[in-house]
């Protein structure tokens, strides 16, 4: 089994900008980095391109090459400081929360806490019959 990871980032920028290092990263990789690209959404609106990865209850290990990879094609284009820029990593852990991000990147991926609870709340019994009072 092993422990996992929900995991997304989202990359924003101007196409002319995007594409050449989209392309350096492409010719300069090996397999892993063709798988990872293979992993990711693209999409072009106007003279933006996006692209975005999302990984769900994955096996998110800094020495996985994969997980180096995609966090290769992230660092990319995070590093530049010419994008809009979002990562962000929830582990099984209460505690395992990881997000950066840069420019106006903050708000495209939101991490939400929630209950997920094992037990059926519908109630089906009152506390009367449950003492055997009658009414």
């Amino acid at each position: 089994m092993g422990y996992r990871s929900d995991v997304a980032f989202f990359i924003q920028g101007r196409t002319e900008e995007i594409m050449p290092i989209l392309v350096a990263y492409r010719l300069a990789g090996g397999v892993e980095e063709k798988k990872a690209l293979s992993e990711c959404a693209f999409q072009a609106n106007g003279d933006l391109t996006s692209i975005s990865f999302r990984g769900d209850s994955i096996k998110w290990y800094d020495e996985y090459e994969d997980v180096i990879a995609l966090k290769k094609l992230y660092k990319a284009f995070e590093s530049t400081e010419k994008f809009d820029c979002c990562f962000a990593r929830v582990g099984e852990n209460d505690d395992d929360i990881e997000r950066t991000y840069t420019n106006e990147g903050y708000d495209v991926i939101c991490i939400r806490t929630e209950l997920s609870c094992d037990f059926n709340h519908m109630p089906t019994d009152t506390l009367e019959k449950l003492l055997g009072e009658t009414t």
